[in-house]
């Protein structure tokens, strides 16, 4: 029973807030020194002005005075390099913590520019966070009192920047500085591999010859890119990015059954046969996402007629959309009779060495089939 409370309380000691748990191989990602001021204005006749837009005026003496802001870690920091994991904010810290930050003043000049300079009972809380975006939000709850930095005071308006000004005995000015040290953790990812440039070779095959589903007939169009004499190399160091385009063409007659290749004759144009997009878009080929696998449908054509699956892709060198080249597969129907056509299919005495078999069996469930 006295093991059984123990393990209770250690529990209830880590959800206590500023304990999150460490994530696995996390590390510090950057620590900043961030130096906020705080000022406050009295006028010649007596009022004091709201400094911070809380809806109240910041009066010299008042007590547990709260301000909040927001800070955002700079996206070259941390952005394709970590994933954040937590941020903490913390005063006081040490002269250790301080240098750490990578500020370009020394510790003594930063406790006689700044930390002299702190209003009492002084302290500070994370209040907010958006990790993904690399934000927190800091609240300090201070008295603005004693009189420190005198904002009137000629020598301290110089050694700010300030302009010189003359002010009526009736008026006030104080500065205080409000310090604090954010901490970011985060893990390390694998940084995205930059967009390969210019034109490069993609090849592809349907998976097998047409095959018959009750009315309709199915097939599996597969393209990846060419990065090397195997296509699929150990290391990418690319994105490899083709527009796709996919058409089923038909019915059309069945005597003018489409080709092994298709040049922009052969192509029917929207007018002549009917033509229909059944896929448009850019796909990125990465390490992870090796080969693109789509299964498409043809219907079942009439006597006479036939229908056509047409591939195209844009960013190899013998695929160009703007000279309506590409492959396709077709099935047509004379007397009764269905017939077939593939420009390739994945025969493995020709496509085994040619595409990543391994990553489409393992994501696709597809294997070469050999052609009798």
């Amino acid at each position: 029973m006295r093991l059984i409370k123990l393990l209770a309380l250690l529990v209830a000691l880590l959800l206590l807030p500023g304990m999150a748990m460490a994530a696995s191989g996390e590390q510090v990602v950057k620590q900043q020194v961030i130096v906020p001021s705080f000022d406050i204005w009295q006028h010649t006749n007596g009022t004091w002005q709201d400094t911070d837009n809380c809806g109240q005026p910041d009066y010299y003496g008042w007590k547990d005075k709260t301000y909040s802001k927001t800070f955002t870690l700079p996206e070259a920091v941390w952005k394709g390099k970590y994933e954040l994991t937590r941020v903490e904010v913390a005063y006081p810290f040490i002269e250790e913590q301080f240098n750490a930050s990578g500020r370009q003043e020394n510790w003594e000049i930063f406790y006689k520019d700044f930390l002299r300079y702190i209003p009492a009972n002084y302290s500070v809380t994370k209040t907010g966070e958006n990790l993904a975006e690399g934000k927190v939000t800091t609240q300090w709850t201070f008295d603005l009192e004693p009189e420190l930095l005198d904002l009137k005071d000629p020598t301290v308006r110089e050694s700010l920047g300030m302009d010189e000004k003359d002010f009526s005995n009736m008026a006030q000015g104080w500065r205080w500085y409000l310090p604090v040290l954010i901490t970011w953790y985060g893990v390390p990812v694998e940084p995205e591999p930059s967009v390969a440039s210019g034109r490069y070779l993609f090849d592809g095959c349907f998976h097998d010859i047409p095959k018959e589903e009750g009315n309709k007939y199915t097939t599996y169009v597969i393209r990846a890119p060419m990065i090397g004499p195997i296509p699929v190399a150990d290391e990418w160091p690319y994105v490899y990015k083709a527009r796709l385009r996919v058409y089923l063409i038909g019915p059309y007659p069945a005597e003018k059954m489409m080709g092994v290749e298709i040049s922009g004759v052969d192509l029917p144009s929207s007018g002549e046969f009917p033509k229909k997009v059944l896929f448009d878009s850019e796909v990125s080929f990465t390490k992870q996402n090796q080969a693109w696998v789509k299964k498409f449908v043809m219907p079942t054509p009439e006597d006479g007629f036939a229908y056509t699956i047409f591939v195209q892709d844009e960013g190899g060198l013998q695929a160009d959309i703007s000279n309506n080249t590409g492959v396709s597969c077709s099935v047509r129907n004379v007397n009764g009779i269905i017939t077939w056509f593939t420009h390739t299919t994945s025969d493995v005495e020709r496509m085994s060495y040619m595409l990543p078999w391994d990553f489409i069996k393992d994501k696709y469930g597809l294997s070469p089939v050999y052609q009798k």
